[in-house]
């Protein structure tokens, strides 16, 4: 009787051993194919990751390849702006000639890009180069492009100097002050000189294709008209750009006239600024 139980008793536990087992397998099976679970969604987002870190570095080295281009052409117009500059300063500051006009007064220019037009001019370049100072008496100087007088540039620029005598107190004095005037007398001025280059221009009928407002300013302490304007060209196709400046004496004027080509005027505009602005009445 005593085996038998005690058999019975081993049987029972290798089944309740035998039953926990399979629990564990089962379990751990469980456990398996959660982890396995985790790992196919933790690579899927691991690819989706990368995938989307690929897209944006991929878009940076665009970007990248793009600023180095715009970099690349920044430096290469920075480059022609430092040589036009150059090239320009050359021209505005090197060679400059002082003319004295007798009864008129005295002005600076460039030689290298200007030259004096039908005056003895032999004697003048001989001047120059002795000097860099000479004294010319007409009541009317022209220059032009360096080379015209020799046929060898025919770009055209002019400068040209105007004497207009009167009676005393035909013109305004040179010592007059803007603050000195009122709104109205300066509205009279400006009508005055308006009128004067725009009537002469149809009565010549040449076209103003544009138009500037006329500005008073005061030129090394002395008063001046500065009037811009745009014509048609009767000799070439394409507008001449045209400054005035008036610099009235009570009993005489001088006038300042530049003028070019408008598609160059970016090559004079600094040197005729400069030109205008050397201008001393005598």
């Amino acid at each position: 009787m005593k085996t038998l139980l005690l058999f019975a008793t081993l049987a029972l536990s290798i089944n309740v051993f035998g039953q926990s087992k399979k629990d564990q397998i089962i379990t751990l099976n469980n456990s398996i194919d959660s982890l396995n679970a985790v790992l196919v969604t933790t690579r899927d987002n691991s690819t989706k990751d990368i995938e989307s870190r690929d897209a944006t570095i991929n878009e940076l080295n665009s970007e990248i390849t793009q600023l180095k281009s715009d970099v690349s052409s920044l430096e290469s117009s920075w480059a022609k702006l430092t040589k036009d500059n150059e090239k320009l300063n050359a021209q505005t500051n090197g060679s400059w000639v002082e003319l004295n006009l007798n009864g008129v007064g005295s002005f600076r220019y460039p030689a290298s890009n200007l030259e004096i037009q039908n005056i003895d001019l032999k004697t003048i370049n001989d001047a120059i180069r002795a000097s860099y100072s000479i004294e010319v008496p007409p009541s009317k100087l022209t220059l032009q492009q360096t080379g015209l007088n020799s046929a060898e540039n025919y770009k055209y620029a002019r400068v040209i100097v105007e004497k207009y005598s009167g009676s005393p107190d035909d013109y305004l004095n040179k010592s007059t002050k803007l603050s000195s005037l009122s709104d109205n007398k300066k509205k009279e001025i400006i009508g005055i000189y308006e009128s004067s280059v725009v009537d002469g221009y149809k009565a010549m009928s040449v076209e103003i294709v544009k138009w500037y407002p006329v500005e008073l300013e005061e030129i090394n302490n002395q008063f001046a008209i500065h009037l811009h304007w745009e014509h048609k060209s009767t000799i070439r196709k394409g507008n001449v750009d045209t400054h005035l400046y008036c610099f009235p004496d009570n009993n005489k004027e001088t006038d300042i006239t530049l003028s070019c080509r408008q598609v160059n005027v970016e090559e004079w505009k600094k040197i005729y600024l400069k030109i205008a602005n050397s201008f001393l009445l005598n």
